[in-house]
């Protein structure tokens, strides 16, 4: 019968012990499993954030210009009444609150989304998707035993930052601190 020793230390192994008594190591064979970068899914990945936030910009963009036109205008009727009169002043309240009323509509409608994802997105597959499920499909996001691991490192401990039980929950890696998605 040969003597077994610490691959680690050189200690004698004991039977039946499954960690070396001199360093910790642990007896048992650990097969590691190289992480390979799929560059085409990382690609994936940083196009359809990329297209998030042009449609967040767009967006944002769209706000402040209804609200800039909205504020210019009653400052022009307020002027233009001092200069003109107040029956003029009246009767561009009237349009003025229209413009109000259209403005609400569309960003409660969420069509300024929608127009948004119509201008940037007229020939892109995932438009109707969000980054945590592009994040999900992508073949490289999980490992051999199914868990989800990170696509830029292949780790598998993730930390969540922000308020949970909302949107604003974002996931990242513990390794390489990425950002991966939002939940």
């Amino acid at each position: 019968m040969s003597t077994k020793y610490c691959y680690e230390c050189g200690a004698e192994k004991v039977l039946g012990h499954k960690f070396c008594g001199s360093c910790g190591k642990s007896f048992q064979v650990q097969s590691k499993v190289n992480f390979v970068q799929n560059k085409k899914e990382i690609d994936t990945y940083n196009q359809h954030q990329t297209y998030l936030n042009k449609v967040s910009n767009f967006q944002h963009k769209f706000f402040t210009y209804m609200f800039f036109i909205i504020f210019l205008s009653i400052i022009l009727m307020v002027l233009s009444g001092f200069s003109i009169g107040f029956r003029f002043f009246s009767a561009s309240f009237g349009s003025i609150f229209f413009l109000f009323i259209i403005f609400f509509v569309f960003k409660f409608m969420n069509l300024d989304f929608a127009l948004a994802k119509a201008i940037y997105g007229q020939n892109y597959e995932h438009k109707g998707k969000d980054l945590e499920t592009i994040y999900h499909s992508l073949d490289s996001s999980k490992n051999p035993k199914g868990e989800t691991i990170c696509i830029f490192c292949g780790n598998s401990r993730f930390y969540r930052k922000g308020i949970y039980a909302t949107s604003n929950c974002t996931v990242n890696c513990t390794k390489c601190k990425a950002y991966l998605y939002t939940e």
